[in-house]
């Protein structure tokens, strides 16, 4: 299992999409944050879309991430599912102001 670290702003609207559009909702706990998700609920979730820079003339790849890839499946209990994201604040060397900065986690291998 790998994470991944989210922006703190976008971490929290997809945790409002997931709890509006889906019915997933999803708490912290510990080791991860946990939703409560049935399987028809988990076979509906969207993939996450990232677009990345993939030249220096600014083309783009995007890169997508499927349900699987973010939730991990309880095996004991499978209506619970462990959000592979985490939120957080950038505070580092070099950042923009307005800009969002992810750490990527092996999903993105």
């Amino acid at each position: 299992m790998s994470l991944a670290m989210a922006p703190k702003k976008t971490f929290l609207h997809l945790m409002e999409t997931l709890l509006k559009e889906h019915k997933v909702p999803c708490q912290p706990a510990k080791p991860l944050w946990a939703c409560q998700v049935t399987d028809e609920q988990f076979a509906s979730l969207p993939s996450i879309k990232f677009d990345f820079i993939a030249s220096e003339k600014g083309d783009t790849k995007t890169f997508e991430m499927p349900p699987h890839a973010y939730l991990k499946r309880e095996e004991q209990q499978p209506e619970i599912a462990w959000l592979l994201l985490t939120p957080w604040d950038f505070a580092g060397l070099g950042g923009k102001k307005g800009e969002e900065y992810w750490v990527l986690g092996a999903q993105f291998l």
